[in-house]
This record gives C-alpha cells, sequence and structure tokens, in this order.
C-alpha cells in the first residue's frame, strides 16, 4: 500500500487522528498511514509558508494537513497546492471559549470595548474570535492581540499582559480550576486539505477510518482518555504559574470530547461563504477562484 504521511501535534484537535492510528482503523481501511508529528511553536510563524504544518506539504513529503477551516482555505489560496477536501468532525463540549481576568467585570463580549484579546494571528482562535466580536465594535481587529499556541494566551492572562483570551482544549480546564470566568462559547470545526489528484475513493477511506475514531471516543471515552492525558500533560507544562493547582485536579476535570458531527466532504456552499466572509475581510481578494479551492 501507497505510504501517506498525515501532520499531526499533541493536540485535542487531532484526537481523531491519533485514535485511528493507535487503534488500527486506518489500517482496517487499507490506508499505510504515517503520523508525522510538527512543531506546534512554529504556527506562529506571520509566513505561512514557514510554518511545520505547510511546508511539508507543500514539498510533497506529506499527503494530508489539517487546520481550521478559514486556515485551510488560505493556505490553499496563497499555495496554489492541494484542496480543501474533509470537513473536520467537531466535538460541541470542547468549543472554543474566550475567558476574562479574574478582575475583569466583563460579562458579555460587548463588555470587552476596552480590552485585547489574545489570539494566535491565521489560526481558529484568531478568525473565530474576531468573527464573534465584529457585531460589537467598529474596529474589531484593533481588540485582537497575537500571543501565540494556546498555552501561552493563558499565560498572558495569568500574567495580566491581556484582559481576554481565547482558549481551547486542556487549557480551559486549567483556566477555570485557576478562577478564570469563560463569557462566550465558539464551536471548534476545521478541515482537512490533500493533494489534488487524490481520488474520491482514497478520501473517502481516510474518512471512514477518521469516523470509526470519532464512533470509538464517543462509545468508549475510557479507553481514550490516556492519550486525551498525554495531551493535557503537554500543554500544562507549556503554562507559565500553574503551580497552585496539581496537575491531577486537572484530570478530574478534563472532559473527553464527545464528537456531535462526523467527518464529511467539504461542503462547497460552506466553504463558499467562509470564502466570501474572508474576501470581506481582506484575508483574501474580492475576485478568488473559488473552484481551485474545492
Amino acid at each position: 500500500m501507497e505510504l501517506t504521511k498525515i501532520y499531526y501535534t499533541d493536540h485535542v484537535w487531532y484526537l481523531p487522528e491519533r485514535i485511528a492510528f493507535d487503534f488500527g482503523f486506518f489500517e482496517n481501511h487499507k490506508l499505510n498511514v504515517e503520523l508525522v508529528k510538527f512543531d506546534p511553536t512554529s504556527t506562529e510563524n506571520p509566513d505561512l509558508f514557514e510554518r511545520d504544518n505547510l511546508k511539508g506539504f507543500l514539498s510533497g513529503e506529506v499527503g494530508i494537513y489539517s487546520a481550521c477551516t478559514w486556515g485551510t482555505i488560505q493556505r490553499v489560496h496563497d499555495s496554489r497546492i492541494g484542496k480543501v477536501a474533509i470537513k473536520r468532525g467537531i466535538a460541541m463540549n470542547t468549543p472554543y471559549k474566550i475567558f476574562v481576568a479574574k478582575e475583569s467585570q466583563a460579562k458579555m463580549l460587548q463588555d470587552l470595548s476596552s480590552s485585547k484579546i489574545a489570539i494566535k494571528n491565521l489560526s481558529g482562535s484568531h478568525y473565530i474570535t474576531l468573527e464573534a466580536i465584529e457585531e460589537f465594535f467598529t474596529n474589531p481587529t484593533n481588540r485582537l492581540v497575537h500571543v501565540g499556541a494556546v498555552g501561552k494566551r493563558l499565560s498572558a492572562l495569568i500574567n495580566g499582559n491581556v484582559e481576554a483570551a481565547t482558549l481551547v482544549g486542556p487549557s480551559c480546564t486549567i483556566a477555570e480550576l485557576l478562577g478564570f470566568r469563560s463569557i462566550h462559547t465558539m464551536p471548534t470545526g476545521g478541515a482537512l486539505v490533500t493533494s489534488r489528484h487524490m481520488n474520491s475513493e482514497k478520501v473517502g477511506k481516510y474518512i471512514s477510518a477518521l469516523n470509526d475514531a470519532v464512533s470509538y471516543i464517543n462509545q468508549s471515552p475510557n479507553d481514550v482518555r490516556t492519550v486525551l492525558e498525554e495531551i493535557a500533560a503537554i500543554e500544562f507544562a507549556e503554562i507559565s504559574d500553574v503551580s497552585e493547582i496539581p496537575f491531577e485536579s486537572v484530570l478530574e476535570k478534563l472532559e473527553v470530547p464527545k464528537y456531535d458531527s462526523q467527518f464529511s466532504i467539504a461542503d462547497p456552499n460552506e466553504i463558499s461563504k467562509t470564502v466570501q466572509w474572508m474576501s470581506n475581510h481582506n484575508f483574501l481578494p474580492k475576485d478568488i477562484d473559488f473552484e481551485f479551492i474545492i
């Protein structure tokens, strides 16, 4: 079987890929897969072409990578390589959350009129936060500040460098245990990019394998909890000033993702709406060739 390399890192986002690999679901669908771990700090680079989870794909070494839906569209448009082929399954119990500082009086998004919200530029936290706050502020982009990966964003909140931060995954659990308060939730989502020559049959096999993993996670959460705890331990170690809470208390509160929707073929109508939003916000040109994206 032809080997396909898939980008992966220790983040709750990639739990289905890790379970599909560890529990043999890729093999069950006659797929020969290697998970290629990338350095998540490289995704803080403002140059998309220098981010580890794109460089290998552009060179042809890696066959599939994943990002937020906005991010996959941006990368395919800018690189002219690959296609947005697969819509990622969504776990509604592990959403993005906007947390505020302990002393903050904010109860809703419109209360953040003079606050900076920590995000990572050109990532899910960037796009989804902008989308959430834009109806309340004249210049919503000015409310966002690039801090970096999720652990750095929580550290910035802990250290008082920002008044709010968009978090996801185990970092939300850690933030709650530290006494920070969430004022807004936003569903996670994303897509997978494949090479343009990957045929529909093979794409379908990847979708089936990942959905087998999603079903297994939903049906047997205790069996995959060890993997999630590994991810949480890595995030915990990256966050500053968490000595006041023992890691065991994080594990007690840690919630295994429960997927409400499965992986599927990317929906052209949904992609079209996202492309339009991105064009309206100058992430993409107005005359984008939509057919090339998908």
